[in-house]
């Protein structure tokens, strides 16, 4: 059951649009996180130092002419800036609507990607993908002799919240959190990812936490049931093993808990719009996992293998 906020939104979006099937599928991913950005406020916030520019201070136009030849833009919406390309690219859910889609640009991060000295950027999007694809994807962009090139765009790779790591070489990754859900279900991803020059970005899951802390329903439809309390509380960039390299401690909590008859009655009120109430405090088991720095990619250490078996698997990627 959604909440009443939620609904609003959602049909505010239809009549606006004239309910046309990618659009209805937009504006459930705005009503959705609309709805739960009052106060689940736990997976909004930033885990680490973002590597990401600020959009104000960054000539984006070179970047975007390069990224979409022809159909980049810069404007001055309503809510501010809106910047982008009034396309979409091949390979996309939506590249068959390309002449009626578009999209915004939600974040720049420069770096040494593709090598040690390398002058890489990496332009997150969103606006062209479908559910299925989280919404968004990545362009990579690489600059030779002062002039920027495009290496490649790719689906579903989220690159908004993302810290960098640089390897023995100077070659850096990035290590990205991204939150998705729905029907009261929240997760929240932590992944590396690894570019290179002609293949995919590779990608590694870290951890995932599930949240169903708002999965109640209309009161009786199924009961006060256990319900998983997933949350990633913070992460840490250190040398695990020694070698003077970052490595990643990821500290969170999982397991499943019983609300209390008040929670759940807090929460059915909150999904048919009666009010909000904050979730349940988190009263799950806390695991330590940790990653090491093998060459360009990150392995798990051989004592976190229990505590991650916790963990649901990513379904992500």
């Amino acid at each position: 059951m959604w909440h009443e906020g939620a609904n609003a939104g959602w049909i505010s979006c239809v009549g606006r649009f004239g309910g046309t099937s990618i659009l209805l599928l937009i504006c459930f991913a705005v009503a959705q996180v609309v709805c739960w950005g009052q106060g689940d406020e736990w997976y909004l916030k930033p885990l680490f130092p973002l590597a990401a520019g600020d959009l104000r201070m960054i000539d984006v136009r070179p970047l975007l002419d390069v990224a979409c030849p022809g159909k980049a833009f810069l404007r001055d919406g309503k809510d501010g800036r809106e910047m982008g390309c009034s396309t979409c690219p091949p390979g996309s859910d939506f590249y068959i609507d390309r002449d009626t889609m578009s999209q915004s640009l939600e974040a720049v991060t420069f770096g040494h990607f593709t090598s040690g000295i390398a002058e890489d950027a990496i332009l997150s999007v969103s606006g062209c993908e479908s559910h299925g694809n989280y919404y968004g994807g990545s362009y990579l962009l690489t600059k030779n002799a002062g002039r920027w090139r495009r290496l490649g765009y790719t689906s579903r790779i989220i690159t908004g919240q993302c810290h960098k790591i640089a390897t023995e070489g100077g070659r850096e990754i990035l290590v990205c959190s991204h939150y998705f859900g729905g029907q009261g279900y929240i997760e929240r991803f932590l992944y590396a990812i690894e570019f290179e020059l002609a293949k995919k970005p590779r990608i590694t899951p870290l951890l995932t936490a599930a949240n169903g802390l708002r999965a109640c329903g209309q009161a009786g439809e199924k009961g006060n049931l256990p319900v998983p309390q997933s949350i990633i509380e913070s992460v840490s960039f250190r040398d695990g093993n020694g070698d003077d390299l970052p490595g990643v401690s990821i500290f969170a909590r999982t397991g499943k808990i019983q609300r209390s008859d008040a929670e759940y009655r807090a929460c059915v009120d909150w999904s048919i719009g009666r009010g909000w109430q904050n979730p349940p405090p988190v009263r799950t088991p806390e695991y330590r996992i940790d990653f090491v720095l093998q060459g360009s990619r990150l392995i798990l250490s051989p004592g976190s293998a229990t505590a991650i078996k916790h963990f649901p698997h990513s379904d992500m990627f």
